[in-house]
Parts: structure tokens; sequence; C-alpha cells
């Protein structure tokens, strides 16, 4: 197949000009979506992706036995397998959160800058793997290229406290978030966990724009 490619130069709009900040909290199996604009919260959005999770899981499990059979020449089936997969749904998440932006005036997208997140991890040998083997980065990448197209900016906030802090007090504890549930321990305040941290994020990034 031949492709013929033009490439020219992508005008996204100034991020100073936004009307909306969208905050992302990208998760293990799911991704949250806040829209803060100066008239407060406008929408929140749960976007659930257990499958990438699980399919994770399974080409694992599929990877060892592959290897202790002695077939090392299924090992890059398998993986290929995988990673198509995935690709596939974090471009399909990924457009959806691009789309649900657009909904709302001058939107810029905020995501947490996880850069440094990978070194910082330790959590025990089990969940370690886990957490480094989930596609943070791969899908904040394709939200945010797919954004520029629709001349969408992103920004990148520091994510210190993001899931623990309190969007409404401002009270941060580790004890405030226990799994789905978000209770803040300053002011009362209950939340979905993840809705809340994208609630953060979107409050990080107007401070930032501001």
């Amino acid at each position: 197949m031949h492709v013929n490619v033009t490439n020219t130069k992508q005008t996204v709009r100034d991020k100073q000009d936004s009307r909306t900040v969208v905050g992302v909290d990208v998760n293990e199996d799911n991704v949250a979506l806040t829209a803060l604009s100066e008239d407060g919260v406008e929408d929140t959005l749960v976007i659930d992706f257990p499958e990438i999770k699980f399919e994770r899981h399974r080409h694992s499990t599929m990877r060892k036995r592959v290897q202790n059979a002695g077939k090392d020449s299924m090992h890059d089936t398998v993986e290929g397998r995988e990673e198509r997969f995935v690709r596939d749904r974090l471009h399909k998440v990924s457009r959806h959160i691009v789309e649900w932006s657009q909904r709302f005036e001058k939107p810029c997208i905020v995501f947490e800058d996880l850069k440094q997140m990978r070194d910082s991890i330790d959590y025990g040998t089990l969940m370690n793997r886990r957490l480094h083997h989930l596609p943070f980065r791969a899908l904040q990448f394709c939200t945010s290229y797919k954004a520029s197209f629709e001349e969408i900016p992103t920004a990148w906030i520091n994510p210190e406290y993001t899931s623990q802090r309190c969007p409404l007090c401002g009270h941060a504890e580790r004890a405030n978030r226990n799994k789905k549930r978000f209770t803040c321990r300053g002011c009362g305040n209950q939340d979905h966990s993840d809705c809340g941290a994208s609630v953060t994020t979107a409050v990080k990034g107007v401070r930032k724009l501001d």
C-alpha cells in the first residue's frame, strides 16, 4: 500500500486564550476527565478500559507459557498481538477524550507530568511490574497529538498530591483516598477518587495558565 503524506504546519491555539481547562487523570483501568471554567465544574466523565489491564495480564501469562515450553519463536507473535490490541484501544480512548473536550468553549487539555513516575514507583514487585507496563504516557501522547489536529492546546502540571488533595478545601492526606472512594478528612467532601483527582488536575492547570 502506498500512502501520500503532506507535511503541513499545524496551528494550535494559544493556551492563554483558553476558556475551559480539561483535567485528565489517567489510571490503571480508566481515565477521568473534568471540564473547569470560570463558572466552576462544567462536567465530568470517567472512561473505563479494564480490558487493557486484562489483556496485558493474559498475554504476560501466555509469554511465560511459551517460554517454559521452549517455543521462543512464538514469543514475538504473542507480543505483537498485545501491542496491536493496546494501541487500538488507546487510539479509541484518546479520540473520545478529544471529542468530549470539544464540547466546551476554547478548551485546553491538562495532563499530569508522569516522566518521573516510573523511577519513583515502589509498591512491591508485583504492583511495580503492573504499573510499569501500563501505557500512561502513550495515552497522553495519543491524546495530545489528536488534540493538536483540532487546534486544542495541551499543558502539563506537577502530579504531586493530585490523587490525595481535596479539590474543595485543599487538604492533602494519603488516607483521604480508599480505592475508588475519596473522603476528605478535612471538610468531609466525598467523591469518586479519580474524578476528584481530575478536578485537582484542572485546578492546577488553571493556576498554571494564570
